[in-house]
């Protein structure tokens, strides 16, 4: 039973969360249309809004990260969280690219 509403796909992308002119670095593990999980030093506040900014196959997504759920790994935060704020066109563009992405690793 398939309860999310967007698939997710691996991801080894870094992108900078940015709060009041403090950047914070942080490691894509998984990417959907609704939202991201990230690997950082730092842990994030849940439901505080992060601006984001990140490349999908050479097109500039910008949108809102709110942290939903934290996780400690190893002196490492895991976190969830959904986009906010996002455009139609950005939000499209992501669900082409995970579904290319799930087709592609179906096939390997």
């Amino acid at each position: 039973l398939q309860r999310r509403e967007f698939s997710r796909i691996p991801s080894d992308k870094t992108i900078f969360l940015n709060k009041n002119n403090n950047k914070i670095q942080a490691k894509v593990i998984d990417i959907s249309a609704g939202g991201l999980k990230i690997s950082t030093t730092k842990q994030l506040e849940l439901l505080c809004e992060y601006n984001i900014e990140f490349k999908v196959e050479n097109k500039k997504v910008k949108s809102i990260f709110e942290p939903i759920r934290t996780e400690v790994f190893n002196e490492t935060f895991i976190t969830s969280g959904r986009f906010k704020n996002i455009k139609n066109h950005d939000r499209i563009a992501l669900v082409q690219y995970c579904f290319r992405k799930q087709i592609e690793n179906s096939n390997k």
